[in-house]
């Protein structure tokens, strides 16, 4: 009976790297009967490689902004035929969204049930993996996303906005409802600290390879080390900032493309230090809220007498704080970088439209010479047509061929 790896997330523990990295290594995940399919699934704005979207997809909409139940049901059900296809030809099938985590608790009603009901139909059974990181190191960087994707709170707006409040992170009750259906051996839950990574050099590929008794040394290769990168420090507040124009809402433009191209050269050291967007105190009385969900996690799902689900200390880095001058450094170094990229542009079509003149130029001299052919053929063909209507008429009134 074939296996379905169900990786559910959870969002920002490197599900856009895993995403990326097992369709690269397809053949050799397939040498040992492992596939990452491509069932042909798009959606607008999601990555091509999250293959398990069509689970939960809520990406059509109708001309007032609706969802439309029927293309989400044809979606699941298209998706269910081609598991079941796939699973004739390997045992073990890994399907990954990040986007399962919340959507199939807000968005989806009896989700895992039916879903359960349907494996079985099919013939299928199930491995849900999970990885979790620390709800306030969670929270942090679920809103830098949110930003980048254009919305316009600050840190403590976002805190106390549904975004927030409405998403699961009571990482034991949500286990308790899946060990419920599927049962606990159905689950693997892995932690996202670096220092609870397997491998050689603990990274989040490793780890994951270890799920199925694997390694890197097998053949597996990490073509780009860095997925997603979010916005940090005076750029992240740029972004915030811009994001109340709307045409700077979307990550497609220029602007916006090139500041974390900026960001990445790391050219002012001061956006790179470590910091927290919670005020002092406030993440220690943050995390006491999950503190005994996360303890119970550990000792009934992952056997640790101690309760510890995280390893890594609350860092005590400083609060994030705009600097006034350093923010104007790094607005000014967007605003050269972008004044010169403008002007690259501007010189590269400039060169493009100087190019298409001489090519008209070129062509219009080309058709002149044509032309001229053209009228010297026409009156060669008119001598010649008037000749043979004279011979003709001669011929008619004479009864002779003229010489």
């Amino acid at each position: 009976m074939p296996t379905l790896y169900l990786h559910i997330g959870t969002p920002k523990t490197g599900t856009t790297a895993l995403q990326n990295f097992l369709p690269a290594n397809e053949e050799v995940l397939e040498q040992h009967g492992i596939c990452y399919p491509d069932f042909g699934f798009r959606y607008t704005g999601l990555g091509v490689h999250r293959n398990g979207h069509f689970l939960v997809t809520g990406n059509y909409k109708d001309e007032f902004g609706n969802r439309v139940p029927e293309k989400e049901e044809a979606d699941y059900q298209e998706g269910l035929r081609k598991l079941e296809e796939t699973g004739k030809k390997f045992s073990k099938i890994i399907l990954s969204d990040e986007g399962i985590w919340k959507q199939s608790i807000t968005d989806r009603e009896n989700f895992w049930e039916r879903l359960n009901k349907d494996l079985k139909r099919i013939g299928f059974d199930i491995k849900i993996v999970v990885y979790f990181r620390r709800q306030n190191l969670f929270v942090q960087s679920h809103w830098a996303q949110k930003i980048k994707e254009g919305e316009e709170y600050n840190f403590h707006e976002y805190l106390e906005s549904p975004i927030f409040t409405e998403y699961p992170l009571d990482y034991y009750e949500y286990m308790h409802m899946l060990a419920s259906i599927f049962g606990k051996e159905a689950l693997i839950i892995r932690v996202f600290e670096k220092k609870q990574f397997t491998g050689e050099n603990h990274t989040i590929q490793e780890d994951f390879l270890n799920i199925f008794n694997l390694k890197m040394s097998d053949g597996f290769v990490v073509e780009q080390a860095v997925y997603n990168t979010s916005f940090e420090g005076d750029y992240l507040k740029i972004k915030e900032i811009l994001n109340n124009l709307p045409e700077f809402k979307s990550n497609k433009n220029l602007l916006i493309s090139n500041m974390k191209n900026i960001q990445d050269e790391k050219i002012f050291e001061h956006n790179y230090k470590k910091y927290t967007f919670f005020k002092p105190g406030e993440e220690e009385e943050f995390m006491e809220h999950f503190n005994s969900s996360n303890s119970m996690v550990a000792k009934e799902f992952l056997g640790r007498e101690d309760g510890r689900l995280f390893y890594d200390d609350i860092k005590d880095y400083p609060e994030y704080q705009v600097d006034t001058y350093q923010l104007l450094c790094d607005v000014i170094l967007v605003y050269g970088r972008m004044v010169n990229l403008l002007n690259e542009k501007c010189e590269a079509q400039l060169a493009e439209l100087n190019a298409l003149k001489a090519k008209v130029k070129e062509e219009k001299a080309q058709r002149i010479e044509k032309d001229a052919e053209l009228r010297a053929r026409i009156v060669e063909l008119e001598q010649t047509s008037l000749w043979f209507r004279l011979r003709r008429k001669w011929r008619h009134i004479t009864g002779k061929d003229a010489q």
